[in-house]
């Protein structure tokens, strides 16, 4: 789909899990199309904050808001001729998709604070892990917008369903650490190959790249072992997305299972500092 979409100008939806390298296929697109001697710019709409979103991808004059001392040239301005990539597009806010809703039917916008129409020439790559019509069905995404996107749509399978690329991924990746390294390594033993194709990978590619990098970091000689694949056991008892689709009450359950195992009473712990320095550390290591 991807070599027959490339050449053409058609806007791209991109969907897929975290980690199963939707950007990797957004700039296989741009490589392969007519555009791919102009700019490629890739935009976070999750990473940005909603209010600075927006300076972003149409720029500012000077004086538009508190602290904008200077004009700013935004994201659409400088990919003109190229290709933008809007990564977790379902992050926007309804005000930041009206007016991207317009750039893509009119293929112009304004400056924050200005006057100037600015015509751009731009096509349009995006990216989401999450559930648009979900979203269009409790106001959070805008359906004209989502039609405008949704004119090819690419759904990216998790790992776990494609679990025939793994042993060419390691592969690869073997070979890239091995020169970011300085390492000597020819692959992995059987046994610990075994057990990568039985994981689940709930973080998908990225996940893998992160646990092989480890494993070659720990490797003292030319084959990775199943002991240097540290993996995190609690996945492997069950499916990714499990956890997912499980209600609230149901997770409760299995949270204050696990706490009843605590050698401790209940009454010995401050529950609500405990839950809530977990849900800190978890929401920054996020």
């Amino acid at each position: 789909i991807v070599g027959q979409i490339a050449p053409s100008d058609v806007t791209v939806l991109l969907r897929g899990e975290s980690g199963t390298g939707k950007e990797l296929f957004a700039r296989a697109i741009y490589q392969h199309s007519a555009r791919s001697n102009q700019p490629f710019l890739p935009v976070n709409c999750a990473a940005i904050p909603d209010t600075l979103l927006e300076s972003e991808l149409f720029g500012h004059e000077k004086g538009a808001f508190t602290g904008a001392s200077s004009r700013r040239i935004g994201k659409l301005e400088q990919c003109h001729g190229g290709t933008i990539f809007l990564d977790e597009i379902g992050d926007m806010s309804l005000s930041t998709q009206a007016k991207l809703l317009r750039v893509l039917q009119e293929r112009n916008f304004e400056r924050l604070g200005g006057m100037e129409t600015i015509k751009v020439d731009i096509r349009f790559i995006v990216a989401t892990n999450k559930d648009l019509e979900e979203a269009i069905l409790s106001d959070k995404f805008r359906e004209d917008l989502y039609y405008r996107l949704n004119v090819v749509s690419i759904q990216i399978p998790p790992l776990q369903e494609r679990k025939e690329d793994i042993p060419e991924l390691a592969s690869y990746f073997i070979k890239k650490f091995n020169r970011e390294l300085k390492k000597g390594i020819v692959g992995i033993t059987p046994t610990a190959m075994e057990k990568i194709l039985s994981y689940g990978w709930p973080g998908n590619v990225r996940q893998l790249e992160n646990v092989l990098k480890r494993a070659m970091v720990l490797c003292q000689g030319e084959w990775i072992l199943e002991d240097q694949l540290l993996v995190e056991k609690a996945w492997e008892r069950r499916e990714p997305g499990d956890l997912a689709k499980k209600p609230i009450e149901d997770l409760l359950d299995i949270l204050f299972e696990e706490l009843s195992k605590v050698p401790v009473t209940l009454q010995d712990l401050d529950m609500i500092s405990i839950l809530e320095r977990g849900l800190i550390l978890r929401a920054l290591q996020k």
